[in-house]
């Protein structure tokens, strides 16, 4: 639009906005915003799929220079991702969230996991 009596000229362009709701449970959303979204929204944690939610603690352990493998979600003997890092070093990781704390139950049955795993 351009206005004669005040010489200013205005350009616009038409848009649409609307807010798409986020399914933190599709296991086909990119890692990288279901990670933005838990940095916002840390409470939403407990809605994301226990598999996608290996996947995005894999990613950040990835960031941080391990190589990362994410093992299968059952028949895992309790390690739920496996991190390469130097020195042909080699760490379990069993993924958890809870509200709470974890049990010592819990710690040793990890510990028996990775003594089984090697």
């Amino acid at each position: 639009m351009h206005r004669e009596d005040t010489g200013i000229v205005v350009n616009s362009y038409g848009g649409v906005g609307g807010l798409v709701a986020f399914d933190v449970a599709d296991v086909t959303v990119p890692i990288r915003e279901v990670r933005s979204y838990l940095v916002a929204k840390y409470e939403t944690r407990f809605d994301v799929g226990p598999q996608l939610f290996e996947e995005t603690v894999a990613s950040v352990f990835a960031d941080i220079g391990y190589r990362t493998r994410v093992t299968a979600y059952s028949g895992d003997d309790g390690i739920d991702v496996v991190l390469d890092g130097p020195n042909d070093q080699r760490v379990g990781v069993q993924v958890k969230r809870y509200r709470n704390r974890i049990s010592v139950e819990q710690l040793r049955a990890l510990t028996g996991a990775l003594v089984v795993n090697g």
